[in-house]
């Protein structure tokens, strides 16, 4: 048994609520049992004592797939990049299966007509994490046939407890997903308290899955907005004028579109589109220069063809696939890309990069997710010394706990690729460098 105390937590404004502060709540929880035994809600200035009450929190569906005919190839599965898929544990957008989707040896192989029973370790191999199968060469599977496949694999979701005005509490059940469940909205009269997290194959509560909703994200003061628009002055001279103004977006697959559900939902489509929508008389071309894969190693070299070429007013450079480079490597690569695309007569900003699956992280816990990586420090360093804008994703991504939202829920493939939302965070990050007034 686990009693959590959680103190005044001030609930955001864009929750469409009055702003509310819960003080002082109190929660014991064992398995899925969960139970309210005090606190204090203070909407308006009129405090509201929560009534305690107990819950039992229903775990995430296991969803079993009977029979599945699959034709299993030799490849090794070896992590996210190799074996035959399964695709129970896979969603439209994904290549490869989401990890910690598919419960671990619940996978049956049958021969197709269901009279051989293949043995896993002898006849086929199992990527219990990524969901992945291939069959062994030496093994009694033939080559090239199909064979029937069993297995089962989770959902996930977020329940929100939510709070009415006689401190009555209810429990709202989320939506299911395989990837990205999103929290429900507090319904009509009702205050939210906190979101339940429920991953893959939850059977225990723990403080790690109880997140309360807090305050959103600070937004910019006037003064910070001016003083973010000294590095794109020019850029923002010419929006304001009605000029053309050519943006060019360079930076890895996460620049080039991956995971947003559209190419439109994208940060470089989306940011341009709301930026024209606050410069309407200006004309926008945008560049998208994200390749998957890449770092700035691998396309420094092509600087002038990807970037100069197109003779950019701005650039705004996003390389997750950067965070593994030390210090000299970093402000090596920087340094030129910086003095180059100066030279030609741009302007830069440094985009931070969103949090990536904890274990890539060095993270032990998605609640209390700090960032970690010394290269986003090193960028901040480097955006300061070369006197460049820095829209600072990281530092949104680090806040999202605080609001009740796991950072993890934003990955749409379960390892470096955000969603919609995600897309969203840069888009907002980039927008504070063009105050419209």
């Amino acid at each position: 048994m686990r009693i959590l105390f959680l103190a005044f937590i001030i609930l955001p404004m864009a929750m469409s609520v009055p702003q509310v502060k819960i003080k002082n709540l109190k929660l014991d929880y064992h398995n899925m049992q969960l139970r309210v035994l005090g606190g204090e809600l203070v909407v308006a200035g009129k405090s509201i004592k929560l009534k305690p009450k107990e819950f039992i929190i229903e775990p995430p569906t296991i969803v079993s797939v009977e029979n599945e005919l699959l034709k299993i190839g030799d490849e090794k599965p070896e992590g996210w990049w190799s074996g035959t898929r399964l695709p129970g544990c896979k969603t439209e957008l994904l290549y490869h299966c989401l990890p910690g989707c598919l419960v671990p040896h619940s996978v049956v192989v049958k021969s197709a007509d269901g009279s051989i029973v293949y043995e896993e370790g002898k006849d086929y191999l199992v990527d219990h994490t990524w969901g992945a199968i291939g069959r062994i060469p030496q093994g009694r599977i033939p080559p090239n046939s199909e064979v029937a496949v069993s297995y089962k694999y989770s959902l996930q979701r977020i329940d929100l407890l939510q709070a009415n005005s006689r401190g009555d509490l209810f429990l709202k059940k989320g939506k299911e997903e395989k990837t990205c469940p999103l929290p429900p909205r507090p319904d009509k009269g009702y205050y939210p308290v906190v979101n339940i997290y429920l991953p893959y194959r939850t059977s225990n509560l723990s403080d790690e899955l109880i997140y309360t909703i807090g305050p959103a994200y600070p937004q910019p003061t006037k003064a910070q907005l001016r003083a973010n628009s000294r590095f794109v002055r020019k850029t923002l001279e010419k929006l304001k004028r009605g000029e053309k103004v050519k943006i060019v977006f360079w930076g890895d697959s996460v620049t080039a579109g991956g995971d947003a559900s559209s190419p439109d939902k994208a940060f470089p489509a989306k940011f341009v589109k709301l930026l024209g929508e606050r410069f309407p008389k200006a004309k926008i071309e945008m560049v998208n220069a994200g390749i998957g894969g890449s770092n700035t190693n691998q396309r420094l070299p092509n600087i002038q063809s990807e970037v100069l070429d197109h003779k950019p007013d701005l650039v705004i450079i996003e390389f997750v696939n950067d965070m593994g480079f030390d210090e000299n490597n970093l402000r090596r690569n920087y340094y030129q890309a910086i003095d180059l695309i100066r030279a030609h007569g741009g302007e830069v900003i440094i985009l931070t990069p969103h949090f990536t699956m904890p274990s890539m992280m060095g993270l032990s816990s998605v609640k209390y997710a700090k960032e970690t990586r010394p290269a986003v420090e090193i960028l901040r360093k480097i955006a300061k010394e070369k006197d460049v804008g820095l829209a600072d994703a990281s530092r949104r991504w680090e806040h999202l706990a605080k609001e009740g939202i796991p950072y993890t829920t934003l990955l749409y493939n379960g390892i470096n690729h955000p969603d919609d939302r995600g897309h969203q965070i840069f888009v907002e990050e980039l927008l504070k460098f063009f105050p419209s007034d």
